[in-house]
């Protein structure tokens, strides 16, 4: 059989694992049918609308049908079951379900219509996009077509740009906090750096800044920093050379060697230059205390105004213009407005202000090539060409990274201000999330026992140590939430403070309550009320638990308990987290009755090369089906019988696995599942047992906050408890990386990217480092200092062949660019021991 060249077909490109491209496609048997497809595509009227993905796009949340319905107001008709023969009933229920949907298309369509963007519906793939065709319907062109910004520019800013700050700094410890929030974080910093000055201009300039970035860097103080003029004089990148001073690094803090990269905050110490934003520079100060040394700094100087620029309203309440508004503002404004009429729509408003502040001005599309073609790779002051590769990194449309950069370096400004402010009055931070932290606090304050602390407890019981921390009362927490009302830009419209309160401080009546914190590592925690015996959990971390299959599903809570869920994450997560502070706490505790099922993920079938590794089930799964990954236990630490991920068809019954069938999709090898409970006899070969619920979260127990060491400098490992420190780090040899994350994890888990599975696709990796071309005048100098050391002492260091290093060290270029990175590693770490010595 064979396509017919009449009727036509569906082209599906994955998004992510929630969203899809869907385009009608004409099946090409001659080169005429290319020409006539090439003619459909400028004039097709044929739009193929998914509900799913509208939804999303308002929401910012993926739904099912039935919920999407809920919360349009739609009339849901029931789970969609496959029907074996056609009945009348079966008709009926099929007419139901159509009829559903157009009333969900149409309450979608109603909503979609407010936004004043000259869109289709079926072009619009999240909040994101909303957000560009925002600033299209003002008239703002796009950046890089606008200022035509150079190649060095873009890489200096692209070097700048690091994402949140996340961190535990009391590990595996119970201690009292305030729970506190920057309110729309990205978005304040958008307005006070002035950032839509830059966006509405109409040229960009850009001009040396060296000498006045050190004046501005030695007179800077603390105080300066509160002051919202001050924000304006931050548009700017510094060359800089760090000496011990904490500044934002992406590192392999792992132990394993394949590790991927971690954003930190460090003490580090690099002989080679890195490039900064003016906010990191300042933050850096408030942290240590000291100036860094810089060596060049260029500030981005924005000139004129575009024309054309004309205003908006949004939902037809909010007008926004852009000769004085910012866009991330005013939808942060629009939120607040909408979370009361229509809690569900401020999600979708909430990733459209974040996505306006920064998210699309750092969009890059991971594009396949034509043929394989070396990259032209610009970081900073690095300029070079890399060996032929198969996929590149697409600047999307809005790509402007000086935006992004300055945004995400302001948002870690804000968090040294909080935690020099918090440190000067003795007080300690004990963990981060972006925009959010934790200060160690009680009504009145006062000394807290943890190990490794400061301070000594005059009373405290035998065996626990007398070692403590110092408590901020609630009054000190109070005037520090005070002092950043100086750069509150919703003071006025919102009427909100900046540095607020969250929920989790107050009980059900709304009055302030004792609030305790345990951490295991960056964001990795979990926050809790305790009152005796009597333990809360009134925020968990998803991290490390939400990407599993949920034992069961919320209805079945709500139907068990007679109770309505309301919180964001699913109960069982705070089940599992009640059972892990109980039994960390020594409480009266006892496991979820989940608590030994098999550890599956649930993920849809997204891409063509996962369909192709599908094995024995091909013929049982499709495209866009959802299939379940288990999680086989290893007999070694190695086991040598298999590596990689696993599949099987979807199922919901996870304690009836035994002897059903999984597929392993790198080796496409079968084997089967084996339980012990179901089973009298001993395990034959090729079956394999699974890991459970128990497993994962002993696993979870076991982690280590990486980016830490103890107080003394000791390695934080699974066992270490109490105050931590940040690491001391002498930077090697540097890498250059792209995304960090493929986008397709933004709609959930995706095999096509499970560490483990192997590169079923290279624009699917989660890691991509860009090696360069060797250069000849590069391994002379790599030659030149490989010669400080004898043969035997490189060898032994490096792991390469003393044969290799004798030849290289003679002249022979033929090495590897993988032996140059293992030897310049081995040069800077005996470097590193001489100069200690």
């Amino acid at each position: 059989m064979r396509p017919s060249g009449y009727e036509p077909g569906i082209s599906i490109e994955s998004i992510d694992a929630a969203k899809a491209i869907y385009r009608p496609i004409k099946y090409k048997f001659h080169d005429r049918d290319v020409e006539q497809e090439e003619e459909a595509k400028q004039s097709s009227n044929v739009h193929i609308l998914d509900l799913k993905t509208l939804t999303s796009v308002l929401t910012g949340e993926v739904y099912s049908f039935p919920s999407a319905c809920d919360i349009f107001g739609a009339p849901a008709s029931g789970q969609r079951k496959p029907h074996s023969r056609v009945t009348k009933p079966a008709i009926e229920r099929l007419l139901r379900g159509v009829t559903a949907e157009l009333e969900l298309l149409n309450r979608l369509m109603r909503e979609f219509g407010q936004n004043p963007v000259d869109l289709p519906p079926d072009r619009c793939y999240s909040p994101a996009t909303l957000a560009k065709s925002y600033l299209s319907a003002m008239g703002i062109k796009p950046p890089q077509e606008k200022f035509k910004i150079p190649d060095r520019i873009n890489g200096i800013a692209t070097q700048a740009s690091v994402g949140g700050r996340a961190e535990c700094m009391i590990r595996q410890t119970p201690v009292p906090c305030t729970y506190v929030d920057f309110h729309a974080q990205f978005a304040s910093v958008s307005k006070l750096l002035g950032c839509r000055e830059i966006l509405c201009a109409e040229s960009l300039g850009f001009t040396d800044f060296t000498v006045e970035a050190r004046q501005m860097l030695e007179r800077a103080k603390l105080d300066d920093c509160f002051r919202p003029a001050f924000w304006k004089k931050l548009r700017w990148y510094a060359l800089v050379e760090p000496n011990d001073d904490v500044v934002p690094i992406r590192a392999k803090f792992g132990q394993r060697v394949d590790s991927d990269p971690t954003m930190a905050w460090n003490c580090l110490a690099s002989k080679q230059p890195i490039w900064i934003t003016g906010p990191d520079v300042i933050a850096a100060k408030l942290m240590t205390g000291k100036p860094l040394k810089i060596l060049e700094a260029i500030k981005a100087v924005p000139r004129g105004v575009q024309r054309g620029l004309v205003p908006v309203k949004l939902h037809s309440e909010i007008k926004v213009n852009p000769l004085r508004d910012d866009l991330a503002v005013k939808l942060v404004e629009l939120r607040s407005a909408m979370k009361i009429k229509n809690p569900a729509l401020a999600g979708g408003l909430k990733v459209a202000a974040n996505s306006t502040a920064f998210g699309i001005f750092s969009q890059l599309d991971v594009r396949s090539l034509d043929s394989r073609s070396p990259l032209h790779i610009f970081s900073g002051d690095t300029d070079y060409l890399t060996p032929p590769a198969e996929v590149w990194e697409r600047p999307s449309e809005f790509y402007c990274p000086l935006i992004a950069s300055l945004v995400t370096g302001g948002s870690h400004l804000l968090c040294a201000m909080l935690e020099r402010v918090v440190r000067d009055m003795g007080g300690q931070i004990v963990a981060m999330d972006t925009d959010s932290a934790m200060i160690v606090a009680t009504k009145d304050g006062g000394a807290v026992p943890c190990a490794s602390g400061p301070h000594r407890q005059a009373n405290y019981q035998a065996g626990s140590g007398n070692a403590a921390i110092r408590a901020l009362s609630w009054d000190e927490g109070e005037s520090i939430r005070e002092r950043f009302e100086a750069l509150n830009p919703w003071r006025k419209t919102l009427k909100t403070p900046f540095l607020k309160l969250e929920k989790e401080n107050f009980d059900a009546n709304g009055n302030r309550q004792r609030l305790n914190f345990y951490g295991i590592s960056a964001k990795l925690y979990c926050l809790f009320d305790l009152d005796g015996n009597r333990l809360l959990v009134r925020k968990p971390s998803g991290h490390g638990l939400g990407f599993l299959q949920a034992p069961y599903i919320i209805a079945d809570w709500q139907r068990r308990t007679g109770r309505t869920w309301k919180e964001d994450l699913p109960p069982w997560i705070f089940e599992a987290w009640h059972f892990i502070l109980s039994r960390e706490l020594d409480l009266p505790h006892r496991p979820p009755a989940w608590f030994m099922q098999p550890a599956v993920m649930a993920v849809p079938i997204t891409t063509p090369q996962v369909l192709a590794r599908l094995g024995v089930f091909k013929d049982d799964l499709r495209p866009f089906t959802v299939m379940t990954v288990p999680f086989p236990k290893r007999e070694t630490v190695r086991d040598p019988l298999w590596t990689g991920y696993f599949i099987m068809p979807h199922t919901d019954k996870l304690n009836d696995l035994h002897g059903r069938t999984m597929v392993n999709i790198v080796s496409g090898e079968t084997f089967h599942i084996y339980d012990k409970n179901s089973s009298r006899l001993s395990k034959p070969p090729r079956w394999l047992s699974l890991r459970t619920m128990e497993d994962e979260i002993n696993h979870i127990l076991s982690r280590a906050e990486s980016k830490f060491c103890t107080p003394t400098g000791g390695v934080c490992t699974s066992a270490t408890v109490g105050l931590l420190a940040r690491r001391h780090i002498v930077a090697g040899d540097f890498h250059y990386i792209g995304k960090e994350a493929s986008t397709r994890w933004a709609g959930g888990p995706d095999p096509s990217m499970l560490a483990a599975a192997g590169a079923l696709d290279p624009a699917d990796e989660t890691f991509r480092e860009y090696e360069r071309v060797v250069d000849p005048k590069y391994l002379d100098q790599v030659r030149t200092e490989a010669k400080q050391f004898s043969n035997k002492l490189l060898s032994r260091q490096s792991g390469v062949a003393r044969c290799a290093i004798i030849n290289f060290k003679k002249g022979k270029n033929t090495i590897k660019p993988r032996t140059v990175r293992k030897l310049t590693k081995a040069i800077h770490d005996l470097q590193n021991k001489t100069m200690k010595n």
